[in-house]
């Protein structure tokens, strides 16, 4: 951390755009980003959130190539920014840093492919509940409670990231909200019960249900 710059951004700010050459990283401290990349049809879809204590843009940083997301706040940030040489030298010097630094991306792959899974065999359902069961970590930490976790996410946003139509997100937020597993408001999701969110992500798959 003290290598870092102190790196500040207000809310709708880009921190990292897909296509450049950079190889600088942002570790968070406080607020959250959300990750995005441009599809084949030039729509934008949300790949992740991060939160505080989260890496941002380590993979390039790493590897040399383009950034493959674009990265923009969700509210006022604040991180420390470390250039690519100082964190080269940093990892050459720490290795076992460079080990840990390593596994934080196997991880985030680990989630994408899970993710990518859940598409094929899930009903909307599960997806949507699978989704807000991972964002409610990112915004509360591994050690959440049963709730209330409050998700800065769009429904849209909601939509692109589990891989379903947007009318779909609608009927399953309602459902949720029926069953008082979640409430709706202005751009967020407030979790009212984490534990029922997790029993709905494991229920036995329902083929007719499933979102094209």
């Amino acid at each position: 951390m003290r290598l870092g710059i102190r790196y500040v951004l207000d809310a709708g700010r880009l921190v990292i755009a897909q296509g450049e050459q950079s190889r600088h990283v942002v570790i968070l401290q406080t607020g959250y980003v959300k990750v995005t990349t441009k599809t084949a049809g030039h729509q934008e879809a949300l790949m992740a959130i991060r939160g505080p204590g989260d890496i941002i843009g380590e993979l390039a940083a790493m590897s040399g190539a383009q950034r493959s997301a674009t990265v923009t706040t969700c509210g006022r940030v604040v991180g420390r920014l470390i250039s690519h040489q100082v964190l080269e030298q940093f990892l050459s010097d720490h290795p076992a840093v460079s080990r840990h630094l390593t596994a934080v991306v196997g991880d985030k792959l680990l989630w994408a492919n899970r993710r990518r899974a859940d598409f094929v065999s899930l009903p909307a359902r599960n997806r949507v509940a699978s989704v807000l069961r991972d964002l409610a970590v990112v915004f509360s930490g591994p050690d959440t409670a049963t709730g209330p976790i409050v998700i800065f996410v769009t429904q849209p946003e909601l939509a692109s990231i589990a891989g379903i139509r947007e009318v779909t997100v609608h009927k399953e937020l309602r459902e949720l909200r029926d069953l008082r597993a979640i409430s709706t408001g202005y751009r967020k999701v407030t979790i009212l019960n984490l534990h029922l969110l997790r029993e709905l992500c494991e229920l036995p798959l329902d083929e007719s249900s499933i979102d094209d």
